[in-house]
């Protein structure tokens, strides 16, 4: 109850964060090239502060990645929504895998 509320949608600028997985086989230098060549083709992502892709974790079967790009308020939901499409194309058409699915079976 004494918690601050921050009002993200009355500041200025907005970061988007995305997270994305491929399989673990993959290059981590290549998937960060190409989900950055992706928010730097995008006009409405910001180049200061800089945006940024990284290697930030796993599992077994998968390699995860932290994206994140400031943009204007008034684009957040345009910049979130078309990096979540372009970044998934582009890896799929350079073919990056995605990560391994176990299938468990019961008896």
């Amino acid at each position: 109850m004494n918690a601050n509320v921050v009002d993200y949608s009355s500041e200025t600028l907005r970061r988007v964060d995305l997270t994305f997985s491929c399989a673990k086989s993959e290059s981590p230098a290549k998937v960060q090239d190409l989900m950055m060549q992706v928010m730097n083709a995008n006009r409405n992502v910001l180049q200061s502060p800089a945006p940024f892709a990284r290697l930030s974790g796993g599992t077994n079967e998968a390699m995860e990645f932290t994206v994140r790009a400031w943009c204007n308020n008034a684009d957040y939901w345009d910049v979130y929504f078309d990096l979540t499409q372009t970044i998934t194309e582009k890896l799929g058409e350079a073919g990056v895998n995605a990560p391994a699915i176990r299938i468990v079976s019961g008896k």
